[in-house]
């Protein structure tokens, strides 16, 4: 979660380029703050990022136990992805001033619709790694 004002906060989320084709400017979407599971903040994707990432933050590797396979790079440290991802923001209102910079959470987001094959392959080679 980054700051931009104290009552408005965006979060920042990684996505896999697998992904991508499911993010869409302007859909609804729903972010969960680890530690505060009981409030769902709604929203709704307000930026993707056009160029993929070069590095990732340390804390959602795969290294310091997040999501997101990344490797050490030996000359500067910096977390590199190993595969491309790309940043999608999301802005949370934040009246109660109950959040503040750093948190770590989940998003879902609406997705366009697709045909039922579409739905099942996509489903299949998310769940089955296999080669053809």
């Amino acid at each position: 979660m980054k700051w931009a004002t104290p009552i408005h906060l965006e979060a920042h989320l990684i996505v896999d380029q697998s992904d991508m084709d499911l993010i869409h400017l302007g859909r609804r979407a729903w972010v969960k703050v680890y530690g505060r599971s009981e409030t769902t903040f709604r929203s709704e994707v307000a930026e993707i990022a056009q160029k993929n990432r070069d590095e990732i933050p340390p804390e959602l590797s795969n290294v310091a136990g997040g999501d997101i396979a990344g490797k050490a790079d030996p000359k500067t440290g910096a977390i590199k992805p190993q595969t491309a991802v790309y940043e999608v923001m999301i802005p949370i209102a934040n009246p109660s001033l109950s959040l503040q910079p750093g948190l770590r959470g989940f998003a879902r987001s609406t997705v366009a619709p697709t045909r039922w094959a579409g739905g099942l392959w996509r489903l299949i080679t998310k769940t089955f790694h296999f080669t053809i």
